[in-house]
């Protein structure tokens, strides 16, 4: 039951976020704090482009989450790709917040922070749907027969 929990929450964060970095990536950063960040430049037109192409990949992930909720036989698989997942984006924003603590940059800082939240919450959620996701049994293997 928990590792429906997982993937349904998982599921709905990924598809959120990336509906939100695809359509309207300007509100998200205004979220976390950076309103002011001038996408008419070319590098706001290259930060505009890369958080579609993530907003797309966040679309996918949040499809396979939610695509996997009838299939119980899956919620394992499901639950450790949220994992790695998690575990990466945790692992993105806790270097972020290096980077700001060493320049010095108090908005960032509190940037990462929110990030590293959000996403450690999704990363805890996606282990303990691990742990609990109902186990499958192994086939046998079928010998192949000689000649």
């Amino acid at each position: 039951m928990l590792s429906y929990v997982a993937l349904f929450a998982t599921g709905l964060l990924m598809a959120a976020e990336g509906a939100v970095l695809m359509y309207d990536p300007a509100m998200l950063f205004s979220l976390y704090g950076r309103p002011t960040l001038n996408f008419n430049s070319t590098e706001g037109a290259v930060l505009m482009s890369l958080s579609r192409y993530f907003g797309a990949a966040c679309l996918t992930f949040g499809f396979l989450f939610l695509h996997l909720l009838p299939h119980a036989e899956k919620h394992s698989a499901g639950c450790r790709t949220a994992t790695m997942l998690f575990a990466l984006c945790v692992g993105v924003a806790g270097f972020r917040y290096y980077e700001a603590q060493k320049a010095g940059d108090a908005e960032t800082t509190d940037v990462s922070l929110k990030s590293a939240a959000v996403l450690g919450g999704a990363f805890a959620l996606s282990v303990l749907g691990t742990m609990t996701a109902p186990k499958t049994e192994k086939k046998a293997k079928k010998s192949k027969k000689t000649r």
